[in-house]
């Protein structure tokens, strides 16, 4: 017999609270002649949200130290879900740490990093997402004494 089936259940996600833990209890009540050991009647399935902006992208850019010159960078990488308008990964310019990306509702992004390289952002500079061509530009920075300025574009692939 078969072991494996693949069900799909569709949500009105404009229902559903996901500032809460969500979940969905289900039972075989009938396996139509063939028998179901109890222990592996019954499943609990949790229901959370990917945000839109989830995905894998090309973060490229420079990163300018003040003594050392510029150092470039170019790699792919895959920011998760932290919730609807905000996602996480292995960002940061060529240092490759944390950075958390929240998208405003002006399409501005709010930039944030568990990351001792991460200050702020450059004052004056772009920091937006661009839904047309799904890109993040970022400028930000690190080093209040002697700054380190990263200037860096993500592209969804």
């Amino acid at each position: 017999g078969q072991h494996y089936v693949t069900v799909r259940i569709n949500f009105a996600g404009d229902k559903i609270d996901f500032t809460q833990k969500n979940g969905i209890g289900l039972q075989i009540a009938d396996a139509k002649g063939t028998e179901v050991a109890s222990n592996l009647n019954t499943a609990i399935v949790l229901v959370s949200i990917k945000s839109l902006y989830e995905g894998n992208y090309l973060c490229s850019g420079a990163r300018i130290h003040p003594t050392l010159g510029t150092f470039t960078f170019s790699y792919t990488v895959f920011m998760g879900t932290v919730d609807a308008l905000t996602i996480d990964g292995p960002a940061d310019a060529d240092l490759q740490t944390d950075l958390q990306i929240h998208v405003n509702p002006d399409n501005s992004v709010t930039l944030s990093s568990s990351s001792p390289y991460f200050n702020g952002l450059q004052a004056g500079k772009e920091n937006d997402y661009n839904p047309a061509t799904q890109t993040f530009t970022l400028n930000y920075f690190y080093n209040t004494g002697a700054p380190r300025l990263i200037s860096e574009t993500l592209v969804r692939q």
